[in-house]
């Protein structure tokens, strides 16, 4: 440290992890003794949570607060629906309505994409990406029971994905049943969740069976169905790939700091999860962002909250996070809101005010089925994320409708 001197220009992204620290706060304090720190953190507030005196700090240095609140409003990035409904227990009947709200999830990521293959030329103005279902999970390895078997977070997501392909009849019933809007999943004010969730399916007149087919082969890069297998990538940075079948190109990358722990936790369900070993070649995560990516899911837990960038986030599935979580669920969010927009405007295309000398994007107004691609879709499993969030958009003086 005595070697940097005293009189430094700091600048501390992400400032709300070393806040609280006593050791990183003397130490930004002798690095910046005779000189200035410029922090940044788009959830310092709750970082700071109810310790008065870090917040009497902080109130007096603030030179521009921009919180999600004035983001939101001003029509930038992505919109949002939490998706959540009430009572997720462990009886039969609620691991019934766990696996169709879970298929909800899936046919709300599935419309997204059916959307972009059918209209991203048509949209290509606006620059969206190929949409991307992440899960995440609250813990990796740390086991729990659910429904009579020893699961971890992230195992419970690839049983979920597992059995949806591989129970073809018990899919394909639960898809005909969120398409007709009459699911029994209801929300706060005893409305039904999903009744007018899927537009553009509805438009299409696809039956469930169909729409099933087309999950397999536009999700999951394998229209032959079949199980699951899972692949450990020997000597990688924590990851394992996803395919269905025999088809050879992977659909899924599972990214999480212990990636052989995981594996090991998959044998334990030989019936659904098939789990081999192949060498590690090129990062799948590392790949999610290139335009030819065949890529549509991605699981971990808390290591991509903070420092990773993707615009292709639409659809956010969530396995027991906000529980203890504070500033990470906002970190989280932030992961799927990001957006490009017309022109790198950052904004919604309902946001921009079109002028007469765009004539030729005024359709865009009247356009249905683009705010889909717009649109960050959050579920839960017993997560209380959904109360959290909503919790912290009051604080901001916001709400979501």
């Amino acid at each position: 440290m005595d070697q940097f001197e005293t009189n430094n220009l700091v600048f501390i992204d992400e400032a709300h992890r070393g806040s609280q620290g006593e050791v990183w706060s003397e130490m930004r304090s002798r690095l910046a003794q005779d000189g200035f720190t410029f922090e940044y953190s788009a959830t310092l507030g709750q970082a700071v949570g109810s310790d008065a005196a870090l917040a009497d700090e902080y109130s007096k240095s603030i030179l521009f607060d921009y919180s999600y609140r004035y983001f939101h409003a001003d029509g930038f990035g992505k919109d949002y629906k939490i998706l959540n409904i009430e009572g997720q227990e462990n009886s039969k009947a609620d691991t019934e309505r766990r696996r169709l709200y879970l298929t909800a999830c899936l046919l709300s990521y599935y419309q997204q994409l059916r959307v972009y293959e059918d209209r991203h030329g048509q949209y290509k103005a606006f620059a969206v990406e190929k949409p991307l279902w992440v899960f995440v999970g609250s813990k990796v390895t740390a086991v729990r029971t659910e429904a009579k078997r020893q699961v971890s977070d992230v195992v419970d997501i690839l049983l979920f994905l597992a059995e949806l392909v591989a129970d073809k009849a018990k899919t394909v019933t639960h898809i005909q049943k969120l398409l007709s809007g009459d699911t029994g999943l209801l929300d706060q004010q005893q409305r039904d969740t999903f009744a007018e969730a899927f537009p553009y399916l509805a438009q299409q007149g696809l039956s469930a069976q169909a729409v099933f087919d087309d999950i397999l082969k536009l999700l999951f890069n394998a229209p032959s169905g079949g199980s699951l297998h899972v692949e450990y990538l020997t000597g990688g940075d924590g990851e394992l790939a996803l395919r269905v079948g025999a088809a050879e190109e992977p659909f899924g990358v599972v990214n999480v700091g212990d990636a052989k722990k995981v594996a090991d936790l998959c044998e334990e369900h030989p019936k659904w999860l098939h789990v081999s070993e192949r060498p590690f070649g090129d990062s799948l995560f590392r790949s999610l962002n290139d335009k030819d990516s065949k890529l549509t899911v991605l699981i971990g837990s808390k290591r991509f909250t903070e420092g990773w960038n993707s615009y292709r986030v639409s659809t956010l599935g969530l396995m027991h996070v906000g529980q203890s979580e504070g500033s990470e669920i906002i970190q989280l969010f932030g992961r799927g809101v990001r957006l490009k927009g017309f022109a790198s405007s950052l904004k919604r295309s309902r946001a921009i005010h079109w002028a007469a000398k765009d004539k030729d994007l005024l359709w865009v107004t009247k356009d249905a089925y683009l705010p889909l691609l717009e649109t960050l879709n959050v579920f839960g499993v017993k997560s209380d994320y959904m109360e959290r969030f909503n919790e912290f958009l009051e604080g901001e003086g916001h709400q979501e409708a």
